[in-house]
């Protein structure tokens, strides 16, 4: 059976004529079982070093040593636009940028006062044509938890920058986390203060020259790591934590359809159940609809790591898709996703190769298409990398992270990489052998106490899953062996009763093909 695969990450036209004339080769020369020994070999050797990085450039450094935490990626054309936290010392935010798509790279430029103030941290990056803006939180050396944020200016898409500046006029005792966006010149700041978490949000309705005074928008018992995006008047804040202190953490949003002049009610997006749900990433598509991916350890039998999940709405948010999962090795954990041309792509970081082994890995998801694409390895030094984030523009991807590779030229280790994959002709037609066919039924349908779910050849990974006609997950279910019977008795995953009505029965092969049945219970 011929299948047309359009996933951008496949092998590249130049390595099917590799492996098209390693065959011809391998064909005329077949007699010699010594040649047949030594190209296989060889051809091994090829596929594991070169798929973990077909169609990305080779990683490289960006920023000077010792820049490893927080990086942000803003892109637009062949600028592209970075910053983050540089750790020498704990005293600066650095900035870099590309003009060429990332072929050559300024100097690092420090944008904080490194006298009077340190430990800058979580940078955010906006930009309104040729005015970038970037804002950070900080600590001042003239008392105990003086804290304000602080602010610049580029006024010539990051040539110059202002001195910095800080947004409250008096300092705070407890500044934490903090998220921002832009609706053009409209720039909406969200951050966290203690002791009991409350989200404060500061507006700026020209870009930064002027800045409203705090409000309050939403009471909590603790915010881990906030993320907020943009598009047309829409802006959405999604944020991990406990509502009350005995709650499970899960992950949430808040949605302003004015450009932020008022929000809606704190909604649900993780299940709310036993298993944390956390550090989410928000994505806004040019419709103004927005994705939300977590790190949730609801599938994972490990106790430090987890898989990432994620839900889209395509209706502005005013309803939810079903919750369904990026990765399924559950050896994941921090993630960013980014949502554009009909194309939601994530990169996340993943511990396969060890605790201390924590790599880079990424995927894509057309909206036509059911499952994402193979994962891809973007870098394969031992060092550990984390803290990724992605830009897309004009169909090219761009990824940065945070890597504790040692540096050549100083014995300071660390600094913040760069990779991309441009736009191509990368699409082929492969031949595939035909998988065996999955089944999947429902008996009795409709019900009323218990329905038996018969299902086969979903494979090893697969996953059964219910969910309301909301799109909320019910129940899972982990399906062992070839083919098996399933009875889920209308309770949720805490064992509560459900209530009469239409259910959603999902199941993923770990082909990560999805299929679906309807479900009526009738009490």
């Amino acid at each position: 059976m011929l299948t047309e695969m359009r996933e951008p990450d496949k092998i590249s036209l130049g390595y099917r004529i590799f492996f098209e004339g390693t065959k011809e080769i391998f064909l005329r020369y077949s007699i010699s079982k010594i040649f047949q020994i030594t190209l296989l070999v060889l051809l091994s050797i090829f596929i594991s070093v070169s798929i973990a990085h077909a169609g990305w450039s080779e990683p490289r450094r960006i920023s000077k040593p010792a820049a490893f935490l927080y990086p942000q990626i803003l892109a637009h054309g062949d600028t592209i636009h970075v910053v983050f936290m540089h750790w020498s010392n704990g005293r600066d935010i650095g900035y870099v940028r590309s003009t060429d798509a990332g072929e050559t790279w300024s100097q690092e430029i420090g944008l904080t006062d490194t006298i009077h103030t340190h430990a800058p941290a979580f940078p955010q990056i906006m930009a309104w044509g040729q005015n970038l803006l970037v804002v950070w939180k900080i600590y001042f050396d003239n008392g105990f938890y003086l804290m304000n944020i602080g602010y610049s200016i580029s006024h010539n898409n990051g040539q110059n920058w202002s001195a910095p500046a800080y947004i409250m006029p008096s300092n705070w005792e407890m500044v934490d986390q903090i998220a921002a966006s832009n609706n053009d010149s409209v720039v909406n700041v969200i951050f966290a203060s203690y002791p009991r978490t409350t989200l404060y949000q500061i507006r700026s309705t020209d870009f930064g020259e002027h800045w409203s005074s705090p409000a309050e928008i939403l009471l909590a018992d603790y915010v881990s790591k906030p993320d907020q995006n943009s598009a047309l008047n829409m802006v959405y804040f999604s944020w991990d934590g406990p509502i009350n202190p005995n709650d499970m953490w899960e992950t949430y949003c808040l949605k302003s359809t004015d450009r932020g002049l008022s929000w809606s009610d704190n909604m649900l997006i993780s299940t709310q159940d036993n298993y944390p749900s956390q550090l989410p990433s928000v994505a806004v598509n040019e419709f103004g609809n927005p994705a939300i991916s977590w790190w949730d350890f609801k599938y994972s039998p490990y106790q430090f790591t987890g898989d990432i999940l994620f839900r889209q709405s395509t209706n502005q948010g005013e309803s939810w898709g079903f919750e369904e999962r990026v990765t399924t090795n559950h050896l994941c954990d921090l993630s960013d996703i980014f949502w554009s041309d009909d194309t939601l792509r994530a990169v996340w970081v993943d511990h396969r190769f060890g605790i201390n082994g924590l790599t880079i890995y990424y995927a894509f998801k057309a909206d036509s298409s059911q499952y994402w694409s193979p994962e891809v390895r973007l870098e394969d030094d031992p060092a550990e990398s984390s803290y990724p984030a992605i830009a897309v523009t004009e169909g090219n991807v761009y990824i940065v992270w945070c890597d504790t590779r040692s540096n050549p030229d100083t014995n300071i280790n660390g600094a913040v990489y760069f990779t991309k994959r441009v736009q191509g002709p990368d699409r082929i037609n492969v031949e595939s052998a035909l998988p065996e066919e999955v089944s999947l039924s429902a008996y009795p349908n409709p019900f009323n106490s218990s329905v038996t779910i018969s299902h086969s050849n979903l494979g090893r990974g697969g996953d059964i899953a219910i969910y309301d006609i909301q799109g909320r997950l019910i129940k899972t279910f982990r399906p062992e062996g070839k083919e098996g019977k399933i009875i889920w008795d209308a309770t949720t995953a805490l064992g509560n009763k459900v209530s009469s009505g239409e259910y959603l029965l999902k199941a993923r092969s770990a082909s990560h093909k999805t299929y679906s049945l309807k479900l009526l219970y009738l009490k």
